[in-house]
């Protein structure tokens, strides 16, 4: 029997975990810790599938919807637009891919607090989940930019494995990021190209929700927390304004209002190699689609907003990418992007985020969500690099420390990050599927785990167990042909939504592969210990490897819990061995 004296034990150190919807800031940006790190005046919106809309018009100065609960809410909160985050989404065949159209993004007036109305549609019977359009950043740390070159391609025995797979043509990184200088020389012949769009014509060919997307999508339309007083103010003539077709910068844009961090990562990937010009990429031929999320402030910082990330991830897996790169994230959870990344990860995507720069045990999302390859970064020592996140979520590592690469405008630079090491893994991941590509992409990330070099015994003990499966390697990837064991399944991202909880309904959600819900054991404890609810299995909800049961906030007789802290406890037999994991909910009336 579960000793009741160890739970209450355990509900000290949950009750000292921040219970905002607000992350702390990254350490790089001290000048924006007063600035609430979500878009004011948006909301994200998630219909359930049987409150679809249909219909959306002005109706005396209302924006008015099929749903009379919602046109209240519309009302109330003065909303101005409501608009699907996912242009061209469709209705899957497949059970398993999400259904991303029924996702709107929701403006209103920026005077209004977005929690508050947050709270309201996540309270209408038509909304799946309501949250607010958070803020992310790009994982960089700049310095000397003569200094280190590229010294990580031989510590990783690129050279070694380039002789059994340089990387096809065919096979398309998506870099996700603040832009690809399209034109750079070491790049331009890398560059994706859509040949299912006629240049220029107007049109979208192609019918994928995209005009003239020859080179890929600038989905950056943030012109309020852009603007000069606004939250997050962009450089001086960044483009920050509105979608077009040019992932690129603008013309007349310069290092000073143009971040070189997307140009830098995709030649970490996928610079043109051989071609007697400045750098080498980690794959040769492989083709970088430039998806542009994120602009440059005018602290040098990066923003991106989920609205505009998780769109750009979406547009990655419909159009062709089989990788993905996401050199940039938060330590908030957004249930936007754990859509999209399904979505994608249904469709054959391999995902890597990068874990974070803030040098502590921490998720960051989206690096940590299940179906993405989470990176920390290393030096030319193996050892973690100072400013690296690391922790028991962390699948992998990889040089992170004087990565030299490509900048704006035909330059080349140095920078330090797990945002360089995490385009050194997606090439990996592009190499892998370029020769085997009938590999699915939980194959490729076994085989890139699997035959890592360990490190943990060249890194302080408290580091032991969270650096993932040691530091990439190449060669041994590439050169491998016994099949690895089968990843063992692992019970992950336990998260639970919204928390605090001003009604008592909430969602405990975590990942969990192929096991019945039969066999999961989930109860509800209050902080003295007492058992308040015990859950029943066929309540428990899935989708793909995520688990989700939502509580009403009653006790087993019915009951609504008072205001306080509880704890859940979930419990799964994992290969003959019981795994606990036990979080915290905050019931606020």
């Amino acid at each position: 029997m579960y000793n009741k004296r160890i739970l209450a034990s355990l509900s000290i150190l949950f009750t000292f975990i921040s219970l905002s919807f607000i992350p702390s800031f990254q350490k790089t940006s001290p000048t924006l810790d007063k600035v609430p790190k979500f878009v004011p005046g948006e909301i994200i919106v998630k219909f359930k599938p049987s409150s679809k809309i249909t219909s959306i018009r002005f109706v005396n100065k209302v924006l008015t919807t099929n749903l009379p609960s919602i046109n209240c809410l519309n009302k109330k909160f003065k909303v101005k637009s409501m608009n699907k985050v996912f242009k061209g989404a469709k209705f899957p065949d497949d059970p398993k891919i999400q259904d991303l159209t029924n996702i709107y993004r929701i403006k209103f007036l920026k005077e209004i607090d977005v929690l508050k109305v947050v709270k309201e549609y996540e309270g209408d019977p038509n909304v799946a989940y309501a949250e607010p359009n958070y803020i992310r950043y790009a994982q960089v740390t700049p310095n000397d930019p003569e200094y280190g070159r590229q010294w990580h391609l031989p510590k990783i025995q690129a050279d070694s494995g380039w002789e059994y797979e340089k990387g096809k043509p065919s096979v398309v990184i998506a870099v996700i990021d603040t832009g690809v200088d399209l034109d750079h020389q070491d790049l331009k012949g890398n560059i994706w190209i859509n040949e299912d769009e006629t240049p220029d014509n107007g049109k979208d060919d192609d019918n994928n929700g995209y005009i003239d997307d020859i080179y890929g999508w600038d989905f950056v339309d943030q012109p309020d927390i852009g603007a000069p007083l606004g939250e997050y103010p962009a450089a001086d003539g960044e483009d920050y304004k509105d979608q077009d077709n040019n992932p690129g910068p603008e013309k007349g844009q310069t290092p000073d209002n143009f971040s070189s961090h997307g140009t830098h990562c995709a030649g970490i990937a996928s610079a043109v190699t051989n071609n007697g010009k400045g750098v080498s990429g980690l794959t040769w031929y492989c083709k970088i689609m430039a998806l542009r999320a994120g602009y440059m402030r005018k602290d040098k910082g990066a923003a991106l907003s989920d609205s505009d990330t998780s769109e750009a991830i979406v547009y990655a897996a419909d159009n062709g990418a089989q990788v993905i790169s996401m050199s940039w994230g938060d330590t908030t959870y957004s249930e936007t992007i754990w859509e999209a990344v399904n979505y994608a990860y249904e469709k054959g995507c391999v995902l890597v985020g990068a874990s974070g720069n803030d040098g502590i045990d921490e998720k960051q999302y989206p690096a940590s969500y299940q179906n993405v390859i989470a990176v920390a970064a290393t030096d030319s020592n193996d050892k973690k690099a100072y400013f690296s996140n690391y922790g028991n979520w962390i699948d992998v590592c990889a040089p992170g420390v004087d990565i030299y690469s490509t900048s704006f405008d035909d330059t080349y630079g140095t920078m330090n990050g797990t945002s360089m090491s995490t385009p050194l893994v997606a090439g990996l991941s592009a190499l892998v599927i370029s020769q085997h590509p009938d590999w699915s992409n939980d194959r490729t990330k076994r085989q890139i785990l699997d035959y890592s070099d360990p490190i943990d015994s060249l890194n302080p003990y408290k580091y032991r167990g969270k650096l993932g499966c040691g530091r990439i390697n190449v060669y041994r990837t590439l050169t491998s042909e016994t099949p690895p064991p089968p990843l063992e399944p692992k019970l992950t991202n336990v998260f639970s939504y919204p928390n605090p909880t001003y009604d008592g309904r909430t969602t405990i959600r975590f990942d969990l592969k192929g096991i019945p819900t039969k066999d999961i054991n989930i109860c509800i404890y209050d902080s003295a210990g007492e058992l308040v609810h015990r859950v029943d299995p066929e309540r428990i909800a899935t989708k793909g490897y995520t688990y989700l049961y939502s509580w009403n906030g009653e006790n087993d007789l019915g009951e609504k819990v008072r205001s306080g802290i509880y704890l859940y406890k979930i419990e799964v037999t994992l290969n003959n061995k019981k795994e606990v994991v036990v979080g915290k909910i905050a019931v606020v009336k």
